[in-house]
C-alpha cells in the first residue's frame, strides 16, 4: 500500500496577497488587509502562521510615515491583526527555542513567545535589519 503526504505551500507578498497551493494552481486567500502595504515575510510552524511586514501612511497629506504590521493565523486563512508596538517595515521573522524573533527598518528586534504580544529588544543601531 502507498501512501501519499499532501504538501500544501503559502507564499505572501505586496498589499498583503496570500496564495496558497497544494496542487499545480495557486489558490488567491484573503489578503491580509484591504490598505497599502509592502511585501510581507510569513513563518509557519505547528502553532500556526506569522505574517510580518508594513507599509507606508500619508496622514492628512504630510510626507509618508512608515508602520509596521503583523498578523497570525491558526490555518493560514483567516488572519488577525496584532500591535507589533513599534514603527517601520518589519522585514524577516524565524522562530527557534520557543521564541519569534522579528527584526525591521531602523534597527528594530522585537520578540515574543506566543506571536501575540511582542517585546522591543535594544539592537543598538539605526541600519535597517533584513534578515
Amino acid at each position: 500500500m502507498r501512501t501519499q503526504t499532501r504538501k500544501v505551500f503559502e507564499a505572501v507578498g505586496e498589499d498583503g496577497t496570500v496564495l496558497r497551493t497544494g496542487t499545480m494552481e495557486w489558490d488567491k486567500i484573503s489578503p491580509l488587509t484591504d490598505g497599502k502595504y509592502s511585501d510581507f515575510y510569513m513563518y509557519k510552524n505547528s502553532g500556526g502562521y506569522i505574517a510580518v511586514g508594513g507599509g507606508y501612511r500619508n496622514p492628512l497629506g504630510y510626507a509618508s510615515r512608515k508602520f509596521a504590521s503583523i498578523f497570525i493565523s491558526s490555518d493560514g486563512i483567516a488572519w488577525e491583526s496584532v500591535d507589533p508596538g513599534v514603527e517601520g517595515i518589519l522585514r524577516s521573522v524565524v522562530y527557534d527555542k520557543g521564541k519569534y524573533v522579528v527584526v525591521g527598518d531602523n534597527g528594530v528586534i522585537i520578540t515574543s513567545e506566543d506571536g501575540e504580544t511582542w517585546e522591543k529588544q535594544n539592537s543598538g543601531i539605526e541600519s535597517n535589519l533584513l534578515d
